[in-house]
């Protein structure tokens, strides 16, 4: 058997602080092993949670993000890891020069289905073209997720899909003292990737109705453009309108307690690429006890509404939407949402996924 003392995970996408693979997955597996994270980060070294993590430079142009593939590339050769765990599918060929090159043992963290993702990428040209590309590049990760040691999904159903697999899903990790129920403004909040297909402009369309019908409501939004048309376009809404307020990029700990101070988490995504299964946040709005307003995608709406945490929507129904959002109005209709939130935010949590992780690596370590 060869004893697994140290791990190397690797991402060229997502921040050092992302939430899945930092504060679940890295602080989880520093728990039992050595664990060195390289992401994007604004500094060279530092180490949190017994993880040790080198930052990346962030490259806002696509040519030059092949820079980071080189640095990843180097760093998990240099490392003394006897694992490599690495998070974009752009580094699936990283992945397979160092299985056939190296000692290593390599596991393949899915995050969503890129080959849907990639139908919505306007960049890669016309829709025939990503169509072709979305085809090919789902061969390829299919064919190379049987060659490595494990991979590790967000979905039940995508452990028969992928070979070696475990389900470790994204659900949020539950804290004492994280609830309040007092809250004393009438707040809607959004926290996420700021993009077309997750429906930032259609949730300030349907805010400006909200504010037409009464000015005791504010919307905070949490995150980061996607790209400058979509920020253009956004922001043109937000400097026109006092009680929506931009709040950029926060740290998970700042974040929630702005979640936990609103009565609607919103979560009204436009492109059915999500439909499959229910994004973290929503189970973060749960987790501090804010109530959902989400997409009334089928799964969504049959989850959120039979447990009575939320409710569902057409998204590019602005007058419904709107409607909706000013029923928070009402201290009832806030305190019975707010009452299923507590009956069930227990039912969605890291620990039992922690568990999994952990057991997964050490079926790897006997194999």
């Amino acid at each position: 058997m060869n004893e697994i003392k140290k791990i190397c995970i690797i991402s060229s996408v997502h921040r050092w602080n992302d939430t899945r693979i930092f504060y679940k997955e890295a602080s989880s597996l520093a728990k039992k092993y050595n664990v060195e994270l390289h992401a994007i980060a604004n500094f060279k070294y530092k180490n949190k949670n017994n993880v040790s993590i080198y930052g990346l430079s962030k490259y806002n142009s696509r040519v030059l993000r092949p820079l980071n593939w080189m640095k990843l590339f180097y760093r998990t050769l240099k490392s003394s890891s006897e694992v490599v765990h690495f998070h974009d599918p752009e580094l699936i060929i990283i992945g397979l020069i160092l299985k056939f090159f190296t000692n290593k043992k390599i596991i393949y963290d899915i995050h969503e289905d890129y080959s849907k993702t990639i139908l919505d990428k306007e960049w890669l040209g016309y829709k025939w073209i990503r169509k072709v590309i979305s085809i090919i590049f789902k061969k390829f990760e299919m064919l190379s997720s049987k060659l490595f040691e494990g991979n590790i999904v967000v979905l039940d159903q995508w452990e028969d899909k992928y070979q070696n697999s475990v389900s470790v899903k994204n659900f949020p990790i539950i804290f004492k003292n994280e609830l309040d129920k007092n809250r004393k403004k009438n707040k809607v909040v959004y926290i996420g990737n700021l993009c077309k297909e997750r429906g930032i402009i259609e949730m300030l369309k349907s805010f400006e109705l909200v504010l037409q019908k009464s000015n005791n409501i504010s919307f905070d939004i949490i995150g980061t453009w996607a790209n400058d048309q979509i920020k253009e376009e956004a922001l043109q809404i937000v400097s026109a309108n006092k009680n929506i307020n931009y709040l950029g990029f926060l740290p998970i700990d700042k974040a929630k307690k702005i979640i936990k101070q609103a009565k609607f988490g919103l979560c009204l995504y436009t492109s059915e690429k999500y439909e499959e299964n229910l994004p973290v946040k929503m189970y973060e709005y749960l987790s501090l006890g804010t109530p959902v307003l989400c997409t009334n995608f089928k799964s969504w709406k049959r989850l959120i509404e039979t447990e009575g945490w939320g409710l569902s929507v057409n998204p590019f129904n602005y007058q419904e939407v709107s409607q909706i959002i000013l029923k928070i109005l009402n201290k009832s209709f806030f305190n019975n949402l707010y009452s299923n939130c507590l009956k069930y935010r227990n039912k969605y949590n890291w620990n039992n996924e922690e568990k999994k992780l952990l057991d997964f690596y050490k079926k790897i370590q006997i194999n």
